[in-house]
C-alpha cells in the first residue's frame, strides 16, 4: 500500500494486488469508519480504475469461472509433473 496526494492534498491509500491468486483477494478489515473497504469483502475489477464487490450473478460467474480454470490449470500442471515421474522411475529402474 502507498499514499497518494491530490492536488488539493487530499490524502488516499492506494493498494496493489498482483494478479494469478490461486482464490479470490478478501479485505482482512474494513477500512476507516467502514467507508470503502468492507470487512471480509471479496473485490473483482470493474471496467476502468475501479474494484468492487460482485454485485450481479455474471460478476459472480466470471468471477468462479476464472478461479475454476486456474485451479483445473494447477491440477493438469500436476498430473503431467506425476507422470513424468512415472515415466522417469520407470525407465531407470528398467536399465540393467
Amino acid at each position: 500500500m502507498h499514499v497518494v496526494a491530490r492536488r488539493d492534498g487530499q490524502l488516499f491509500p492506494v493498494v496493489t494486488i498482483p494478479g494469478d491468486h490461486r482464490s479470490p483477494i478478501r479485505a482482512k478489515r474494513a477500512g476507516p469508519n467502514g467507508n470503502i473497504v468492507e470487512n471480509n469483502a471479496i473485490y473483482v475489477r470493474k471496467s476502468g480504475p475501479r474494484s468492487e464487490t460482485p454485485t450481479s450473478g455474471q460478476d459472480w460467474d466470471a468471477l468462479l469461472a476464472r478461479c475454476l480454470a486456474h485451479r483445473r490449470d494447477e491440477m493438469l500442471d500436476q498430473a503431467r509433473q506425476d507422470r513424468q515421474a512415472l515415466h522417469h522411475a520407470g525407465m531407470q529402474s528398467s536399465e540393467p
